[in-house]
């Protein structure tokens, strides 16, 4: 009877034993890996992520307990929305918008820079060389009150052209209808950015890239590059926490945007895929989208001076003051 008991009692006990939860493999008798951390990386459905094109198809590794989710959203507000709301681990957006989301307290940090200027002057005329060959001219822009309009200015002033007086400038389009205006021969002299220029030129031969905005900075600046347009942001609580994480996406970014460059057929299929952009304009325009990977550190002069030229015509435009050091990664 003793036994009876003392045997029943193990076989409760053993029994209570086995539904606990103890974390331990049955099969292998180890403590099981807790789950992969997602690090949320978005980018725009839009030039700004043309160099993460290869991210989108193979989400980068991180390393053990790390893992990536890459995701292309519509609009700015929806880029915005997630990083405020501590969603977006990296993000990849205009440097302007970038600082002006700093100014007002984001939680975030530059971590480097990763496409430069992608304006043009587009025109069927013949007479178009340089800029000081717009004055007297009626020159069609998008974006009017912003990033855009204002480098044109900045430009076309140090080129000793008034941009009020010395020229009609005309912002009555967007720039997917200034693309088709241009091409319909509606308008002969516009300012564009790519892939919209790709789409101008390939339904209309008789237009061409009269002025690359980007090498006029560079002359006007004194500068081996044009202006740094876009940045890659990082959580500002991530960046501090995990370098060596960072730093791993950062290495696949740069890998990514370098295999765009020598891949444009390949690139333009996949942004036809994850970006719902046209394959062939997007394989044309990449070599004028400035791609370029530079790490903040190494950045930071051209940034600042960028944002300088932005808040000259309208500090709003940049949240009102220039970013401090505390914005740039510097490892």
């Amino acid at each position: 009877m003793i036994f009876k008991r003392t045997a029943l009692g193990f076989l409760l006990l053993l029994a209570a034993l086995l539904l606990l939860p103890c974390g331990w493999s049955s099969a292998e008798g180890r403590a099981e890996a807790p789950p992969d951390r997602v690090l949320h990386v978005f980018g725009l459905k839009g030039p700004t992520s043309i160099g993460m094109l290869a991210l989108f198809r193979t989400p980068p590794d991180l390393g053990d307990g790390y893992r990536a989710s890459v995701e292309a959203v519509a609009s700015p507000d929806l880029i915005v929305a997630r990083l405020l709301s501590g969603e977006a681990d990296f993000a990849f957006l205009p440097i302007n918008l970038a600082a002006n989301l700093y100014a007002r307290g984001a939680p975030i940090r530059l971590a480097a820079t990763t496409g430069g200027g992608v304006l043009y002057v587009v025109t069927s005329r013949s007479d178009i060389h340089s800029l000081r060959d717009l004055a007297g001219k009626t020159l069609y822009g998008s974006s009017q009150g912003s990033a855009p309009e204002f480098i044109v200015d900045y430009l076309l002033e140090k080129s000793g052209v008034d941009p009020v007086h010395g020229l009609r400038q005309i912002f009555t389009y967007a720039h997917s209808e200034l693309a088709l205006a241009l091409a319909a021969g509606r308008v002969d002299l516009a300012v564009l950015p790519e892939p919209f220029v790709s789409i101008a030129l390939a339904k209309n031969p008789s237009l061409h890239v009269a002025i690359d905005l980007q090498q006029a900075w560079r002359t006007v600046e004194g500068s081996d590059h044009g202006y740094p347009l876009t940045g890659l942001v990082v959580k500002r609580s991530l960046a501090e926490s995990a370098p060596k994480e960072v730093l791993r996406f950062l290495h696949a970014e740069r890998s990514s945007m370098e295999w765009v460059i020598a891949h444009r057929e390949e690139a333009g299929a996949l942004a036809h895929r994850y970006l719902d952009m046209p394959a062939e304009v997007i394989a044309a325009a990449i070599p004028r989208l400035s791609l370029r990977y530079v790490p903040a550190r190494e950045a930071l002069p051209a940034v600042e001076r960028f944002l300088q030229v932005l808040y000259s015509y309208d500090p709003a435009s940049i949240g009102g003051r220039m970013p401090d050091e505390q914005f740039y990664i510097t490892y």
